[in-house]
Parts: C-alpha cells; structure tokens; sequence
C-alpha cells in the first residue's frame, strides 16, 4: 500500500506541474461522463467534476473546493451566509483524495475541457474524497494555515434535509417533463 501511495504520488508530482485543474470521474460511470446529473437523491458529488489543484502531499492530493464564511462551534465549522455576522471567519474547503481510490489516471488531455483524468472509486456516500480540510489564510504571500481538529458540516442539518427535500422533487418533475417531451416528440 505504502510502495502504491508513494508511486502514485510522485507520477502526479511529475505530470500535474502547472496543470490548474484536473477531471475526477466516477470510475464505475466513466461512460457517463458529460452527461447530466439527474438523481433523485443528489447526496455526494457529481459523476464527473472539474477540481482545482492544490497539490499532490503524502496525506493524498488535494483539490480546492470554496472559498466560503463559517463561524465555529464546538469543533464544527458551520456554514454563514452574512461574512459580517459574528464569529464569520474566510476559509477555503479542500477536498483530499486517497491514493489508493485513484484506479486511474488518464494523462491525455479531454477533448472538452483540456484537463487530465482522474478515475475515482467513489464510497458508498457517492463521494470521491476521504477528508474535508480546512484552510486558512495566514497573511503571508499564497500560504494556507490549515485548521486541525475542525470538521466541516456546512449548513445546518435543518437546512441540509430542506435542501434535499427540494432537490428531490426538482429531479422528479424534471423527469417528468423529459418523458412528457419525449411523449409528444414521438407521438405522431
């Protein structure tokens, strides 16, 4: 495991220099890459998405995900939406990959986007990274402090299951418009 970490690691060191962003797809939907995302459930991350590089370390590689204002309680990061409101503090949330999950890197650029692959073991939450890191910034010139020991939630779980309730029943009236098109496109 260690010899496949560290093999891995130093191919990304060596061929992502100077890449901005890479492609991380769904390794058992690679074919679905480029078409919309259309669960009923949305839990987890997209079957394909754009990532921003932060960089390969030992931990895994790491990819920039927001920048955002959380106030922290109790070891939890929440998610504000007024950066005046008190205790709101810039962060910017990073999403690291194990080495291991990568089953696949295609270095050859996509026709679409001009970016590498990453074939990604997703877990059974449907989502392609092992850890949620926190990054702060320090005030020096393009140096993150990263802020152990905090885990990040987001908003509320109020907020999150509204938020799902509503994604919800968006997919399944959008299915229910694609098969009524599809209806009256092939009907007569």
């Amino acid at each position: 495991m260690l010899r496949l970490r560290v093999s891995r690691r130093d191919e990304i060191r060596q061929h992502i220099k100077g890449e901005p962003e890479v492609l991380v797809v769904n390794a058992k939907k690679w074919d679905a890459e480029g078409k919309p995302d259309n669960r009923i459930f949305a839990r987890g991350a997209s079957d394909w998405f754009k990532a921003e590089v932060k960089g390969a370390h030992d931990a895994g590689f790491e990819w920039f995900s927001a920048v955002e204002y959380v106030r922290i309680r109790h070891g939890k990061a929440y998610r504000v939406d007024d950066p005046s409101s008190p205790g709101a503090r810039k962060v910017v949330v990073v999403g690291r990959l194990r080495y291991e999950t990568i089953t696949f890197i295609d270095w050859a650029p996509d026709p679409g986007s001009g970016s590498p692959r990453f074939y990604v073991a997703y877990n059974w939450r449907h989502e392609p990274y092992a850890d949620t890191l926190l990054y702060e910034e320090s005030g020096y010139e393009d140096h993150l402090y990263p802020l152990d020991g905090v885990k990040y939630v987001g908003y509320p779980r109020a907020q999150r299951v509204a938020w799902r309730f509503r994604s919800a029943r968006y997919a399944i009236e959008q299915r229910r418009r694609d098969r009524q098109e599809r209806d009256r496109r092939y009907e007569g």
